[in-house]
């Protein structure tokens, strides 16, 4: 940017001061002028960014916006002021708000730089807002704070720079600032906030101690804004606005604004704002995630012979939030067809199509809808099936393997996966290869476990077995030395309740024996020696039989096929008189079990 000497037109700041000064001045007279610019007009008429779109950079000014939304709202607005006057004022802001997950919480930030004339302010602010849920709207209560920096613009230059003020003024000064508002959001469409910037009062000065001090301060702004939504029908939103701002030494602002939403992806609006400008606006829905606005002020002011208007441009990204899972543009929230594409006139549905002609397809004389058997021909009082249809499947009782469930006539009138016809799913079935009812689990009638044998003649009713064994299960030679090697190689130190090493590998074959014979079971019973007292063996049982239950557990044995029990001393297999009999005596046994 090419730079300027101390030697400057100072009517270049004709927009913000009125009065006139000689065209060349020297340095003594342009220090006060530089001081008066600074703290008369820009300290106190126009400290804080203006922008037209208020409404879209509302959380510039009001903390209590942050968690207004249930996303990551990113917000970019460049404006530059009153085109075709040099030096006019141009402001860039970048924002950020978010609610908290789960909290009634709201945070964000933003950093802005504005440049006016030759002062430049820069600065950044954090904000914190708690919500409120009233029922019928939510009130959040904000606060922001942060710092701000004002100075001489980069391409100011001067050939002497010997002057403190004017020193100070080109390195800047930074001066806190506190602001705080609230907003009130309602489920009707309505809104209103209010909020205070600059509340600090903070005082900027550029002087020296030698100097007269020419001190100021950065005035509160008062903000008060409203607005209201109306849908007025599928298409068509109408947003009214206003915004009031009181400042001092300046009179009282206002900003009255309506906005057209329409099919909620385009907006038109236009604006008025009092003895200033008049301002056409339209924005796009780019996709959900991003949206567009742009501004123009037709200057009505004394400005309007020099200005050629003011531009501004907003920027919006929305992270996170809402899914739009059919992906048709609507967010779920407001999708009332979420897992089916549809249009925004229909509020996410799909658009209804003409109804067909009932159809019919039997020929039997009765509409498909109304048809339980809408293939097979039937009389009406039989709801369109066939006579001698039990289950009104379609399929006649006299070739129907399941004439009272409904099925499949590739499945001969059986559901799907039902292998011995008997209307119990294979699933659900504990004997998917014999026919049985309801009522015995897919069993037959008087035979629990399946096998064949009825229960009045079955030893083990309840676990399959074979007639040799009259019901009960037929146990191999090698299933047996499974089970009598773990016999023989479970047995405890003395006082210990830890597995040898030398049984884990037995126990490993039990286990896989145990998955595969899912419906046989094991006792296993735990016994100490003599030695210690009478409870405290019932104890040491006690944790010896739950380690091997655990152990067995852990390589895939189920619960209900182990049962556990414990004597401590009181059954012992050998006497106690010496160690190799107490050896023996420190066990856990196992018996298979048949119910």
């Amino acid at each position: 940017m090419m730079t300027r000497s101390i030697k400057l037109d100072v009517q270049h700041y004709h927009w913000a001061s009125n009065f006139k000064y000689p065209n060349q001045i020297s340095m003594k007279h342009f220090i006060p002028i530089i001081i008066f610019l600074l703290a008369g007009n820009l300290l106190k008429a126009q400290q804080y960014p203006l922008f037209t779109n208020y409404v879209l950079n509302d959380f510039g000014f009001n903390p209590a916006i942050a968690g207004s939304s249930d996303y990551l709202d990113l917000r970019m607005t460049y404006r530059t002021q009153w085109t075709g006057l040099e030096e006019a004022p141009r402001t860039q802001i970048i924002s950020a708000q978010t609610a908290l997950d789960s909290l009634p919480i709201g945070i964000g930030g933003y950093m802005y730089n504005d440049v006016a004339g030759q002062i430049k302010r820069t600065g950044f602010s954090g904000a914190f807002c708690y919500g409120f849920d009233l029922g019928v709207g939510k009130l959040g209560i904000g606060v922001s704070g942060g710092f701000y920096s004002f100075r001489l613009d980069n391409n100011f230059f001067v050939e002497e720079n010997t002057d403190p003020t004017l020193a100070n003024a080109m390195e800047g000064k930074w001066t806190p600032d506190l602001s705080v508002g609230a907003y009130f959001q309602m489920k009707n469409g309505a809104f209103i906030g209010f909020s205070v910037p600059q509340i600090l009062n903070q005082k900027v000065n550029f002087n020296d101690d030698t100097q007269i001090s020419t001190v100021n301060n950065l005035v509160p702004h008062y903000y008060a804004m409203a607005g209201y939504r109306m849908k007025l029908n599928e298409k068509l939103t109408l947003e009214p606005s206003v915004l009031a701002k009181v400042t001092e030494a300046a009179p009282i602002q206002f900003d009255v604004a309506v906005r057209a939403l329409l099919n909620s992806k385009y907006w038109v609006g236009a604006s008025f704002r009092t003895q200033d400008a008049a301002t056409a606006m339209l924005g796009y829905e780019i996709s959900r995630r991003m949206s567009f606005a742009y501004a123009f002020d037709f200057t009505v002011s004394g400005l309007r012979e020099a200005s050629k208007g003011s531009h501004e441009i907003t920027l919006s990204l929305r992270l996170g939030g809402p899914k739009d899972s059919d992906g048709d543009g609507i967010l779920d929230p407001d999708d009332k067809c979420p897992n089916e594409p549809g249009s925004a006139d229909n509020d996410g549905c799909p658009n209804k199509e003409k109804e067909e002609s009932p159809s019919d397809r039997d020929k039997d004389g009765i509409l498909d809808n109304d048809d339980k058997c809408p293939d097979t021909p039937g009389p009406e009082e039989n709801k369109g099936c066939p006579y001698g249809d039990r289950d009104k499947d379609g399929i006649r009782d006299e070739v129907d393997n399941c004439p009272d469930v409904k099925g499949l006539a590739e499945d001969k009138g059986c559901p799907k996966d039902d292998r011995d016809g008997d209307g119990i799913l294979d699933s659900a079935d504990k004997c998917p290869d014999l026919l049985g009812d309801i009522y015995n689990q897919g069993c037959p009638k008087d035979d629990s476990d399946g096998d064949g044998i009825k229960d009045i003649d079955d030893k083990c009713p309840k676990t399959r077995g074979a007639p040799e064994r009259k019901g009960c299960p037929m146990v191999s030679d090698e299933e047996r030395e499974i089970l009598d090697l773990v016999l023989r190689n479970l047995y405890y130190n003395t006082d210990s309740d830890v597995i040898r090493m030398e049984a884990i590998p037995y126990l490993d074959k039990l286990a896989e024996l145990m998955v595969k014979r899912v419906d046989w079971k094991i006792r296993m019973k735990g016994h100490t020696d003599d030695t210690a007292s009478d409870a405290y063996n019932i104890d040491l049982s006690k944790r010896r039989v739950e380690g091997v239950l655990f152990y067995l557990m852990n390589r895939g044995v189920h619960r209900s096929q182990l049962v556990t029990e414990y004597y401590g001393e009181d059954k012992p297999a050998a006497s106690n008189s010496n160690e190799y009999s107490r050896q023996l005596n420190r066990r856990v046994e196992m018996e298979f079990v048949w119910e």
